[in-house]
């Protein structure tokens, strides 16, 4: 993994990740993307917390994402960041579907980071790659933002939990 990468993970990509690695592995890919929560890189927004609650309540990966919410170094996303998000893509969001407000906070945090820090590398790690009737798709937003993405299998493939994907 580059050590000057961040990446910023949305609510598809966290439930793929069981599926990507196996039950008996899935605590040690956890462990290890807790290091990376912990070192400040891996962050997401509150709200994939919330989605995460959504589908997968009980689940392990669920438990994950809610106790490693507390060690993430990025918490506070300011609303203007969504604003510029949505100035230059609007078709991101779904102003009928309270549930789809997280590709644009990804997206947000994402182009924050990256205006901040320019001289880190961030990555959107979503599994959210196909556009739908309502909505433009993440991936295909971080183009238009200048932003990379990349699949869940891809992130993990970058860093020590690699050794266990399937």
């Amino acid at each position: 993994m580059d050590g000057d990468t961040l990446y910023v993970i949305d609510d598809h990509a966290v439930l793929a990740i069981p599926s990507l690695c196996g039950l008996e592995s899935l605590p040690h890919v956890l462990d290890e993307l807790t290091d990376l929560v912990r070192a400040g890189k891996l962050c997401f927004p509150d709200q994939i917390v919330r989605d995460c609650a959504k589908w997968a309540t009980g689940e392990t990966i669920h438990t994950w994402i809610k106790a490693v919410s507390g060690h993430r170094q990025l918490k506070k996303l300011p609303s203007r960041w969504q604003e510029e998000v949505l100035g230059l893509c609007e078709d991101l969001c779904d102003y009928d579907d309270d549930n789809e407000q997280s590709p644009v906070l990804v997206a947000a945090m994402a182009l924050m980071i990256s205006r901040d820090a320019p001289d880190v590398s961030i990555s959107v790690v979503t599994e959210d790659r196909s556009n739908l009737p309502t909505r433009m798709c993440l991936n295909d937003a971080c183009q238009e933002l200048g932003l990379v993405s990349m699949t869940a299998r891809d992130f993990l493939s970058e860093t020590k939990a690699s050794r266990h994907l399937n």
